[in-house]
C-alpha cells in the first residue's frame, strides 16, 4: 500500500489468514477479522485420484501440510501458501502403515504399526527404529524421544534423536501390578 502509494480501498493482503476483505487504508493493509473466530475455508486439499487414500494425521510446518495415508503407506506434503489451492510437492514411501506424524524441529517422525521414523521436511529416510510390535504415542522433546509400546511385554524407551538415527538410551517396562 506504500510503494508505490494506493488509494484508501484498494484491494490488498494482508498476509493474516484469519482476516478476510483486506483493503489499503493510510498507506498500510488490514483486513476485517472473521466475527466467528473461525478462518473460512479457502480451498480444499485435493488428493490423488486413487479412491483408496485414508488420510490419518496432519502436520504442517511453515507452509507445507503433510498428510499420513495408512492404505497406501504414504506421507503426502503440499504446500499451502498463500489464499489458493493447495499444490501438491510429493509423494513419499514410508513404513508400513503410518499411524501418525509430527513435526519436531526440522525433522518430521513418522509413527508407524512396527516402529518409528525420522525424516527429512523433503521425506529423505534420516534412520528408524523398528519393534516387534506396535509402538503407541511418540512424543519428542529436544534431542529426546519417548515411545510407549503396546503390548504384554510393553514400556516406555527413550531415545536421543540428535543425530540422524535414533539411538536407544533407556527402557522401562510397565507392570499392571498383579505380579
Amino acid at each position: 500500500c506504500t510503494n508505490p502509494p494506493k488509494p484508501d480501498g484498494t484491494r490488498c493482503n494482508d498476509g493474516v489468514t484469519c482476516t478476510v476483505d483486506d483493503r489499503c487504508t493510510a498507506g498500510a493493509c488490514h483486513g476485517r477479522s472473521t466475527t466467528t473466530g473461525t478462518v473460512p475455508l479457502l480451498a480444499t486439499v485435493p488428493l490423488p485420484s486413487s479412491n483408496a487414500y485414508s488420510a490419518l494425521s496432519l502436520a504442517i510446518a511453515g507452509t507445507q501440510l503433510y498428510i499420513s495415508d495408512q492404505r497406501t503407506s504414504v506421507v503426502l506434503q503440499y504446500d499451502v501458501t498463500g489464499r489458493t489451492a493447495p499444490t501438491f510437492v510429493r509423494s513419499t514411501p514410508v513404513g508400513t502403515y503410518p499411524r501418525s506424524i509430527f513435526i519436531s524441529g526440522n525433522a518430521l517422525y513418522v509413527v508407524t504399526t512396527l516402529g518409528f521414523e525420522k525424516r527429512t521436511l523433503t521425506g529423505t529416510l534420516l534412520g528408524k527404529v523398528d519393534f516387534a510390535m506396535a509402538p503407541g504415542e511418540v512424543v519428542v522433546a529436544g534431542s529426546t524421544a519417548f515411545v510407549a509400546i503396546q503390548g504384554t511385554s510393553g514400556g516406555i524407551r527413550r531415545f536421543d534423536v540428535s543425530g540422524n538415527a535414533p539411538v536407544q538410551t533407556a527402557a522401562v517396562s510397565l507392570s499392571n501390578g498383579s505380579d
